[in-house]
C-alpha cells in the first residue's frame, strides 16, 4: 500500500510519526518495467509540499497496523474507544471463489466472492487528462505498449462541460485504461474490480449502503463495456467501481465507435435518487 505526505502529516500531528517511520519505506520514484525487469519508464516524485522527504511511502499494512494499535494503547489507554472497522481474520481459497472471514468491532462476518481476473487482468483504471488533448496522452500506451483503442465517448454533461474519453485495451477485457477530461481535481477518477456473480454486486451495494459509505453513482450500466456497476468514493476522493458482466471483445471483429453518452441507464448521483424517492407518493398512506 502507498500513502502520501498528507497521511504522514496526520501521523505527525498525532505524535506517532517517528515510530511509523521505522516500519515504512520511502518511495522516491515510480517505475514501469517489462517482465524481464527492463526499466522502460521512470518518474521521479516531486518534493513534498509539507516539509517531508520524500512525498510517497510504501507501507506494509500488518506492521503499520500493529504500530498504530500499540500507539493508541500507549497514548490513550482506556480514555477513548477505538473502532478499527473490518479486520480480516482468515482467507480461504476454493476452486470457485474466495471466502473471507472478518470481524467488525468483535462481530464475526463471512464474505464470499470471486473476482474476474484471469486473462483479462485485474480490472481497469480511469486517469484524468486535465486539459491534455486526446491526440497526445495515449501515445505511450498505443505506440510503446501496444494497446488498442476500444471506443470513444463524447458527451456534453452541462452547457460548456464536455466529457471526452478514450478507452484502451490490451487483452479481451473491453478496456484496461481510460483517459479523458472530466470536471474533477483528482488525477485518478476510479479503478474497477469485477466479480463473476451479479449477486456479489448486490451484496457489496447493500454493505456499502449499510456502512453509510459515500456513493458517487448508484447502480447502472455503461453503453460500451455493458458493465453493471456502482461507484463509491474512497477516503482519498477517487472512486471504486464495483461491477459485473463486462464485455469481452475480439480484435478480429471489433469496430471502434464514438458514442455520445456515458451511461445506458442508472449511475445517478445518490442525491438525485434520494430526492426522487422522497418525492414519490406513498400508496400506503391513507390519503391515497
Amino acid at each position: 500500500m502507498t500513502v502520501n505526505d498528507w497521511t504522514m502529516r496526520i501521523f505527525q500531528d498525532l505524535g506517532i510519526d517517528e515510530r511509523i517511520d521505522k516500519v515504512i519505506d520511502p518511495q522516491r520514484a515510480l517505475r514501469r518495467m517489462t517482465y524481464d525487469r527492463t526499466e522502460i519508464m521512470r518518474i521521479e516524485h516531486p518534493p513534498s509540499t509539507l516539509g517531508r522527504t520524500p512525498r510517497f511511502y510504501n507501507i506494509y499494512q500488518p506492521a503499520t497496523e500493529a504500530e498504530l494499535r500499540a500507539a493508541v494503547q500507549e497514548g490513550y489507554g482506556d480514555l477513548v474507544t477505538v473502532h478499527y472497522g473490518d479486520e480480516v481474520t482468515g482467507i480461504e481459497q476454493h476452486a470457485d471463489g474466495v471466502t473471507i472471514a472478518s470481524t467488525a468491532d468483535g462481530a464475526p462476518r463471512t464474505t464470499r466472492v470471486r473476482y474476474a481476473i484471469g486473462a483479462g487482468g485485474a480490472g481497469h483504471q480511469f486517469l484524468l487528462a486535465h486539459g491534455v488533448s486526446r491526440e497526445t496522452y495515449p501515445g505511450f500506451y498505443l505506440d510503446l505498449l501496444g494497446f488498442r483503442i476500444s471506443d470513444i465517448i463524447v458527451e456534453e454533461l452541462a452547457p460548456g462541460v464536455v466529457a471526452d474519453l478514450i478507452f484502451l485495451h490490451c487483452n479481451g477485457r473491453h478496456h484496461t485504461v481510460t483517459f479523458g477530461d472530466l470536471p474533477s481535481p483528482k488525477k485518478v477518477h476510479h479503478f474497477m474490480v469485477e466479480v463473476t456473480d451479479i449477486r456479489g454486486v448486490g451484496l457489496a451495494y447493500d454493505r456499502c449502503m449499510d456502512a453509510k459509505q459515500p456513493f458517487e453513482m448508484t447502480l447502472g450500466m455503461h453503453p460500451n463495456d455493458r458493465m453493471f456497476s456502482f461507484y463509491v468514493f474512497t477516503p482519498s476522493g477517487f472512486s471504486v467501481e464495483y461491477g459485473w458482466g463486462g464485455l469481452i471483445i475480439d480484435d478480429e471483429t471489433w469496430e471502434v465507435k464514438t458514442l455520445d453518452r456515458l451511461h445506458s441507464w442508472g449511475h445517478r448521483p445518490p442525491g438525485v435518487v434520494a430526492g426522487l424517492l422522497a418525492a414519490a407518493p406513498n400508496p400506503m398512506e391513507e390519503d391515497h
